[in-house]
């Protein structure tokens, strides 16, 4: 049985972990989104209004305009207890429970749900098993210590990525053929770049770029268990007002460390791969930006997937949404990255803003 990250997030009052005084006019505004409840911040202590909590939303979220942190609950107590939200979640959701006088992490379903129609993601339902999850978090902590100063890191250097854009998404390198047990299963994993994927906190994807390509098989393969039609880097889809969806991972990462935070980057990790197999839930994280840009790569199947995506989200939601070629020298953003284009001044000119 996994976690439900996501119903622990649901369940908890943010404004009670942070101590936060009852609601008063004086300190509440409205926004989009619902009601903003103001404080100091419990982190930095500026001020008496730069900590904000959107108490409207579920799960609720909060931010602070002075030292920049924000999230959901989950982000709080990491925060709080100077933890990594990936890599320590299971205790991190143990700790949240126990606030919310959940006598287990597991047994969060058990908590009423404070409003009807939750934000919901792809996973919520199904994610990998607590076993699976344990043994793929150990093989990927592996690989992201083998990366540095190996043949995997200077490929990756040759893409045009830095160490702290690697160590961000949590890339590794595995050197040769490794066999991951997984209950009574043996795993054959392949050479090659590790690309894994959270999603709530649930590591649901890990993803192997094939490093030394015989030219017959695939670039790409997922560790068997590893759940496929999911969404990458899926906290910027509901922190982020205006939001890229590229075609890959190594698009993305290109973007975010070229560009910075002023936008969000999405992808489901290929062009073949769209939310129509998973309505209605995916949609629901696209009602939340103000603007999509769809960006895939500068070949046929990149124009295909892009027109598939934009039909899809044009039927079913109103947010607006349009699609935005690469100048044609480029085939894609990490293409872009390499002959080092102004990849930030190309961001800001799809949706039409001005340098920040």
């Amino acid at each position: 049985m996994g976690i439900d990250f996501d119903l622990l997030n649901r369940s908890a009052d943010i404004t009670r972990l942070a101590g936060v005084p009852a609601a008063n006019d004086k300190l509440m505004t409205r926004s989009k989104n619902g009601r903003e409840q103001h404080s100091a911040c419990p982190f930095c202590g500026t001020g008496t209004d730069r900590f904000w909590i959107n108490i409207d939303e579920q799960p609720q979220t909060w931010y602070c305009r002075q030292c920049k942190k924000g999230g959901d609950a989950m982000q709080f107590i990491a925060e709080r207890e100077h933890l990594d939200r990936h890599n320590d979640a299971i205790q991190i959701a143990d700790i949240l429970a126990r606030e919310l006088n959940i006598t287990s992490c597991e047994h969060a379903a058990a908590v009423p749900v404070i409003k009807p129609e939750p934000t919901k993601t792809i996973t919520d339902n199904n994610p990998p098993s607590i076993e699976w999850q344990a043994a793929a978090r150990k093989f990927i902590g592996r690989c992201q210590q083998l990366l540095p100063g190996s043949p995997g890191y200077e490929y990756m250097r040759s893409r045009g990525f830095d160490l702290a854009t690697l160590e961000r998404f949590n890339i590794g390198y595995n050197p040769s053929w490794y066999k991951l047990r997984i209950g009574s299963e043996n795993l054959n994993i392949a050479p090659g770049i590790t690309i894994p994927t959270f999603t709530n906190n649930n590591l649901v994807r890990v993803k192997i770029r094939i490093y030394e390509l015989d030219n017959k098989g695939p670039k790409y393969m997922s560790i068997k268990g590893s759940i496929n039609h999911t969404l990458y880097n899926e906290i910027d889809a509901r922190e982020k007002e205006l939001l890229i969806i590229c075609e890959g991972e190594f698009d993305l990462m290109s973007i975010k460390q070229a560009a910075g935070e002023d936008v969000g980057v999405v992808t489901f990790g290929s062009a073949g791969i769209t939310p129509d197999v998973t309505t209605p839930d995916m949609f629901k994280y696209f009602y939340l930006p103000d603007k999509i840009i769809i960006s895939f790569d500068n070949d046929e199947a990149g124009e295909a997937g892009a027109l598939k995506l934009l039909e899809e989200i044009q039927s079913k939601i109103n947010t607006p949404a349009e699609i935005k070629r690469l100048p044609a020298q480029y085939h894609d953003w990490n293409d872009a990255l390499k002959k080092h284009a102004d990849i930030r001044r190309l961001v800001f000119d799809m949706f039409g803003i001005l340098e920040r």
